[in-house]
């Protein structure tokens, strides 16, 4: 059954909201609990990272990562894989001297040697700590040489990086 994406869902006494978050798969959705500030964004974002665009759409990806960058920053963010070293490793690979990229790994070796999760991260986290959502900042697309792309170009050009790391 496809949901409608235009109506909330209810789960008990919560209510969520059902974010079109295309672009890793053509149907992929969020859910949103605003009243819990929570997000279950499957596969679309990761701790440091994102989904690979099996749709053969990175503008529709983007998009969708926009859309949950633009959820309230205390939002805590459930993604579908742990992927967050391997994610942080590229990140590091891109921007070495990174420090937000160097400080959340060594965090999450610690967190995950210890059996605990990478997950929840939150918006905030992931705006600081993600090479994907960087993407729209235009003296961070300078600093890599990728001040000829646009944000939506960026982002495709980051993650053909990632395919192929």
């Amino acid at each position: 059954r496809v949901l409608n994406a235009s109506k909330p869902l209810k789960i008990g006494a919560l209510d969520f909201e059902i974010i079109d978050t295309p672009g890793h798969r053509n149907h992929d959705i969020t859910y949103y609990c605003p009243s819990l500030t929570v997000a279950f964004c499957g596969d679309v974002l990761f701790p440091g990272g994102c989904g690979r665009v099996n749709t053969n759409r990175p503008d529709w990806l983007w998009q969708s990562l926009l859309k949950i960058k633009g959820l309230p920053d205390d939002t805590a963010l459930f993604g579908g894989h742990e992927y967050s070293l391997a994610n942080y490793a590229f990140a590091l690979s891109q921007q070495e001297a990174d420090p937000h990229f160097k400080k959340r790994k060594a965090e999450l070796e610690v967190i995950l040697r210890q059996g605990g999760y990478s997950m929840p991260t939150t918006v905030r986290q992931e705006k600081m700590s993600n090479i994907f959502l960087r993407c729209d900042n235009p003296e961070w697309r300078k600093e890599m040489q990728l001040s000829h792309f646009n944000a939506e170009e960026c982002f495709k050009e980051i993650r053909q990086r990632k395919n192929t790391f």
